[in-house]
């Protein structure tokens, strides 16, 4: 090991530790992951390939850890703000909260066991994120958190199984899921 990684190993976040213990498969994953690193020739192409393999179960994880039950059939944001059965912008209701937050991409809202609204889940880009507008950089980020506030809700940021490495999964919910 060259000197300069040896100083790297001492930063606060030198990185992730592999499990405790013997762990051959461990091991044999990190082969596997070598061999299709050797033959990708691309380091974002291993995070992508085991986000293809392991997409269900992360989708999965999210919906046990939320207990959630199905998604509904429009993911409209303002059933989560004000309760409604259905996505009032279908009635056309001038007084409903906004159908969907400031940034918006891959939308999911998610119902709990009794069918009611409880997550609001999105999937964004980090270069919907980052964008310039007028004589500067403008980071939307802010947009969310302020719409977010703004409507009583609390927001979370979880990895994407929808595109990991692009996205992030933005989580929106009332203050009482927590």
């Amino acid at each position: 090991m060259s000197e300069d990684n040896d100083q790297r190993d001492r930063w606060p976040t030198a990185g992730f530790h592999p499990p405790v213990g013997p762990r051959d498969e461990y091991q044999q994953l990190a082969q596997a992951i070598d061999r299709y690193l050797e033959a990708a020739d691309r380091d974002s192409q291993v995070e992508r390939a085991l986000a293809a393999i392991r997409w269900q179960d992360r989708r999965e994880r999210f919906v046990s850890s939320h207990n959630l039950s199905e998604p509904a059939e429009t993911a409209c944001l303002a059933r989560l703000i004000g309760g409604y059965d259905d996505c009032p912008h279908n009635l056309k209701d001038p007084h409903a909260p906004p159908h969907s937050p400031p940034i918006d991409d891959h939308s999911t809202l998610w119902l709990n066991g009794e069918k009611e609204p409880a997550v609001y889940s999105m999937h964004i880009y980090q270069s919907d994120l980052e964008h310039s507008i007028g004589d500067g950089p403008d980071n939307r980020w802010f947009d969310i958190i302020d719409f977010v506030r703004h409507h009583g809700l609390e927001i979370g940021v979880r990895d994407s199984w929808y595109n990991p490495g692009s996205c992030q999964q933005i989580v929106i919910y009332a203050p009482e899921r927590r």
